[in-house]
């Protein structure tokens, strides 16, 4: 197996090639296993920080994806501040992400709106770099977050924070 970025840096692809069996690492011990659920709890934990320190603030999120969508679920404090949820994909625009406290209504970015929030979440962390290039370039000058994980930082992303780091 082999990782790679693809489309000049746009996407991640993984290449598989016929390999012999591999022998998968996993935790021995009971220690080891809630040692990867402390560090997790941990996490979710500074996400749950993070979101609450939002609370005043106005946000957008960008991709209109399962993790957006997810996000919306599980914290519903956060969706009264959540003034646009932003897309690229030109079918996606006029439907809705939705929330148990409102539809919020998926469009497509432009400047003049951009600049209306003073924070953006991108839940498409796929593309969360490009993204980035792209609110820099429309002179966003608020905090860019994204849900990647941490652990898959890159060099290339200086410019974003990370919503459970």
């Amino acid at each position: 197996m082999d990782f790679k970025l693809v489309k000049n840096g746009h996407d991640y692809g993984i290449l598989l090639s016929k390999c012999n069996p591999v022998n998968f690492i996993t935790p021995k011990s009971f220690k080891q296993r809630s040692n990867i659920s402390e560090k997790l709890k941990i996490r979710i934990q500074n996400g749950l920080r993070t979101i609450h320190n939002l609370k005043k603030e106005k946000i957008a999120l960008y991709g209109a994806t399962a993790g957006g969508q997810i996000l919306t679920t599980l914290y519903p404090s956060l969706v009264k501040n959540i003034r646009y949820v932003f897309d690229d994909t030109p079918f996606k625009n006029k439907n809705y992400v939705y929330s148990s406290q409102r539809d919020i209504e998926i469009i497509r970015p432009s400047e003049e709106l951009i600049n209306q929030v003073n924070i953006i979440i991108i839940t498409a962390f796929l593309h969360d770099n490009l993204i980035a290039t792209k609110l820099k370039s429309l002179n966003f000058l608020g905090t860019i977050y994204t849900l990647k994980s941490p652990m898959l930082k890159s060099n290339v992303t200086d410019n974003l924070n990370y919503l459970f780091e």
